[in-house]
């Protein structure tokens, strides 16, 4: 399985490959991928929203770290259809790799391929 972050600055026409990406549901699943959104929401809904992103990376290490397993179980649900590949978009990841770092750890050592 492989994860994609995109971690677009903002201005640089993030919102742009957001809108692509939703609208071309069916072109990536024939390719094996599917666009998770731009939210960490799958995890926990107190994290939808551009104003509930502070919660997500105000996460202790320990958190995040049970986020990622979260977030593990919602990848190998969804890849029992096919699905490989999977594409998360979220502006808000610029600059916070060290709030990250123990879910992208984690995802890791699950032996998730990260890109």
């Amino acid at each position: 399985m492989e994860l994609i972050l995109h971690i677009g600055m903002g201005k640089t026409g993030s919102s742009a490959i957001q809108a692509a990406l939703l609208a071309s549901a069916d072109r990536l699943a024939a390719q094996g991928a599917e666009y998770l959104g731009m939210w960490f929401d799958m995890l926990d809904p107190r994290f939808r929203g551009v104003q509930n992103q502070d919660q997500f990376f105000s996460l202790p290490p320990e958190e995040m770290a049970r986020s990622a397993d979260v977030l593990i179980e919602v990848l190998r649900a969804r890849s029992g259809t096919g699905i490989q590949t999977f594409i998360l978009s979220n502006e808000a990841l610029s600059g916070k790799a060290r709030q990250i770092k123990p879910m992208i750890d984690r995802l890791r050592e699950a032996g998730i391929t990260l890109r």
